[in-house]
């Protein structure tokens, strides 16, 4: 009985997605109810704060605010803002931490992304960070909306960061909007959590 209750419980949290033949759950709560990823901050759909926590600013070479307009949000009333401080590297790296993601899962990391100002930016998951390998998507070109980034990796080590840097020689004063960060598990992971939850009760 107990274990019916919790798939009754546990079903409304969760959004179904397909990839590849591949059934994707995407996890609004984990099953003691914290949300995953559970970020705070402006770009978090379940605990939106006007806030930036849990991103890194390399050291104040981006810098990281949160937004409610000029765009307006994609989700909820704010954004995260990166915009670079320093127009002489490439590669100037800056990073937003997925809360609550365990190591040893892959996972598909969607989020929206608006070029404010500037056409060039990378956004990666680093072999450095939290990953077993290195993901990119370039975004160019799509500026004046907000576009959907999807980025599939395996996890390494828990909380791991998604990268965000320009890729342009002249990229100081570049802003981009990030917001609605979700991460999806595959099918089989969200089972085993409801096992050794239901283990855990009996």
């Amino acid at each position: 009985m107990r274990k019916a209750l919790y798939i009754l419980l546990l079903l409304p949290m969760l959004s179904f997605g397909q990839r590849g033949g591949e059934m994707l759950i995407v996890s609004q709560q984990q099953a003691g109810g914290t949300p995953i990823p559970d970020m705070q901050n402006a770009a978090d759909p379940i605990n939106e704060v006007n806030g930036i926590a849990n991103t890194d600013d390399n050291g104040g070479v981006m810098i990281i605010t949160s937004q409610a307009s000029a765009p307006a949000p994609q989700n909820g009333s704010y954004y995260l803002r990166f915009e670079h401080n320093n127009g002489t590297d490439t590669l100037t790296d800056s990073y937003f931490t997925l809360v609550g993601v365990p190591s040893g899962v892959t996972v598909t990391v969607t989020f929206y992304v608006y070029e404010i100002v500037g056409l060039s930016w990378s956004c990666r998951l680093d072999s450095g960070h939290g990953w077993t390998a290195s993901v990119s998507d370039s975004i160019t070109g799509s500026g004046g909306a907000w576009v959907l980034v999807t980025l599939i990796g395996t996890t390494n080590s828990a909380d791991p960061e998604v990268n965000i840097r320009g890729t342009s020689t002249s990229d100081a004063g570049m802003r981009l909007g990030v917001d609605n960060v979700t991460v999806a598990f595959s099918l089989w992971w969200i089972l085993l959590i409801f096992k050794i939850q239901a283990k855990d009760e009996y």
